[in-house]
């Protein structure tokens, strides 16, 4: 044991743990091993007590590796489960919205409908029939929980994506935001809705012939998207520019889209292009670029990464 005499000079400072521990360290030749001080023994019994409850503690609440993989296969489970769900509702939804007889109907089934009738109305004026029969969203719809994808967006919105087969035998990507209410309907991704026609824009004119400038020369357009090789004109610099072939949901006419070489645009499309393992379904912020040729545009802003966005 460490002994201290009561004449040491240095008793004082033995009355902490840590001067004890010192002293063991410091005078070994007066350490007896048959014998250990009082003082030390209740010492580190208290720190033995304080430490029991931590370790108890943090074995308890500190999950096994299997529990930790079980819980992420809950919520993958979960996810598919709320999927699911949510696509039999979708599926619901969209047929109640086909067998509606006019707008004023379907309006109960979209999301956003005071935005949405004012252009619902003004496609059917233009189309001279219903939506619904010219892009051959009539009569039954098939669809398919195959590749239904549940996504949240920039704004913690809940948003559902399938395939359905059309009368036509078409496949069409539909969105539905998920809401309190049940599913609504995105209506202009649905029926590829452009306030200005995609064969107007990528031809520099609008009504068929008055030549964008200002503000006209630049629209939001939702795009199937993917790598391009057409550097030529204005854009002949493949250091400089990163090109992209697009084309609007009809299929109408392909193009050239343009943007600076590592910049964020760019690495956002071959991001979604990634994703999509090829073509991606976007929305792009697009000039008709009066120094090209009428086939070139260029990107002012990567708008979504999907053909879903509020800014119309």
């Amino acid at each position: 044991m460490c002994i201290v005499r009561a004449d040491d000079p240095h008793a004082s400072y033995y009355g902490s743990f840590r001067d004890v521990l010192w002293d063991l360290g410091k005078q070994r030749n007066r350490f007896e091993p048959d014998r250990l001080p009082k003082r030390l023994i209740a010492m580190s019994a208290g720190v033995a007590l304080l430490a029991a409850p931590l370790i108890v503690g943090w074995t308890l609440l500190a999950p096994p590796a299997e529990t930790v993989e079980r819980q992420g296969s809950s919520y993958g489970s979960l996810r598919a489960t709320e999927t699911l769900k949510g696509f039999s509702e979708s599926k619901n939804v969209l047929r109640s919205f086909a067998a509606a007889e006019d707008a004023l109907q379907r309006l109960a089934f979209v999301r956003h409908p005071l935005q949405t009738r004012s252009r619902m109305q003004w496609v059917e004026r233009c189309w001279e029939t219903t939506p619904l029969g010219s892009n051959g969203i009539t009569g039954p719809i098939t669809a398919t929980a195959n590749g239904a994808e549940l996504w949240t967006d920039d704004a913690n919105r809940e948003f559902l994506s399938f395939e359905t087969r059309l009368v036509d035998d078409q496949l069409r990507t539909v969105w539905f935001e998920l809401t309190p209410d049940g599913p609504k309907l995105d209506w202009e991704s649905f029926v590829f809705y452009e306030p200005v026609p995609w064969l107007d824009f990528t031809s520099g004119r609008l009504g068929g012939w008055v030549p964008n400038q200002g503000e006209d020369a630049i629209r939001v357009y939702r795009v199937y998207c993917e790598v391009g090789d057409y550097y030529n004109h204005v854009y002949s610099d493949s250091d400089n520019y990163a090109v992209f072939r697009v084309d609007n949901p009809a299929r109408a006419k392909a193009c050239w889209a343009y943007t600076w070489r590592s910049s964020q645009t760019e690495s956002k499309l071959r991001m979604a292009m990634k994703q999509a393992s090829g073509t991606a379904l976007v929305t792009l912020k697009l000039r008709c670029d009066l120094d090209g040729s009428p086939d070139q545009l260029w990107i002012e802003e990567f708008v979504s990464s999907t053909w879903v966005y509020d800014a119309e």
